[in-house]
């Protein structure tokens, strides 16, 4: 993938996306959301990509070059650089749009799926409903770029309102694996998955997976969802051993 052409479409039709991309925004919140001829804008302090950035959920009726400046504005008043979430099924012109205005194109992450049903946690598995300060301090340590400011990605969590729970592996007073469920629309979206360096191939991560997943189906959820960076070979190989799939691509389009 290189210069200004977009990574390969979207797999699945449009609606199964525009569902997926819909699941993805309900379960990983923002600290503030606009919204704009049917495209979310959506900030936090600059915590996390999917949190600073627009996604166009639906083609436009404004001209798209007004649209895209009234984005631009909206960031800029915010001091954040405005940033697009693209994926193949978005409205047609406005990758080569943003690219004419410079928009530097950020590597692709995938969405997989898979079905899940009812099922216990595995032991040592925990699952609470609350992060407790051990485990939210191991958040933020291992799952964001250092510097990261914890109070923001604690209101960020703090202001979900999809039903959410925090996983974890406990050895002694550490936490070796961790991970975070959310529920959806019969979805249980995963995410912040984690295994300390020295403690991987042993089927923690695997342990925390299928724990979120029972969890999700036993809460009214009929399908997993996750999102991988298209690059990461190993957490593909080992979403793809537990049943997942390919859905689609997305990717970001980031102004200066």
């Amino acid at each position: 993938m290189n210069g200004a052409d977009p990574p390969p479409p979207g797999f699945a039709p449009p609606d199964v996306v525009l569902r997926l991309e819909k699941v993805g925004l309900a379960t990983w919140p923002a600290l503030e959301i606009a919204r704009f001829d049917g495209w979310d804008l959506r900030a936090a302090a600059g915590v996390t990509k999917r949190s600073n950035s627009v996604s166009p959920l639906a083609a436009s009726t404004v001209p798209l070059e007004v649209k895209i400046a009234h984005c631009e504005n909206w960031y800029r008043e915010r001091r954040l650089p405005p940033c697009f979430r693209l994926t193949g099924h978005s409205t047609p012109d406005l990758e080569p749009a943003l690219a004419a205005r410079g928009y530097v194109q950020e590597a692709p992450v995938t969405v997989m799926v898979r079905p899940v049903t009812p099922a216990d946690v595995p032991s040592p598995v925990r699952v609470d409903d609350l992060p407790g300060d051990e485990w939210f301090a191991r958040l933020v340590e291992r799952r964001f770029d250092p510097g990261t400011p914890g109070a923001v990605v604690r209101e960020m969590l703090e202001r979900r309102t999809a039903p959410t729970v925090f996983a974890s592996i406990p050895e002694g007073d550490d936490i070796v694996a961790m991970g975070i469920g959310a529920l959806h629309d019969g979805h249980v979206a995963i995410y912040a998955m984690h295994t300390v360096p020295d403690r991987r191939r042993r089927g923690l991560g695997r342990l925390v997976l299928d724990g979120l997943m029972g969890w999700g189906g036993g809460a009214g959820a009929t399908t997993a969802f996750l999102q991988v960076h298209t690059a990461s070979t190993a957490a593909h190989a080992m979403y793809e051993d537990a049943g997942f799939t390919a859905a689609y691509r997305y990717w970001y389009r980031t102004g200066r």
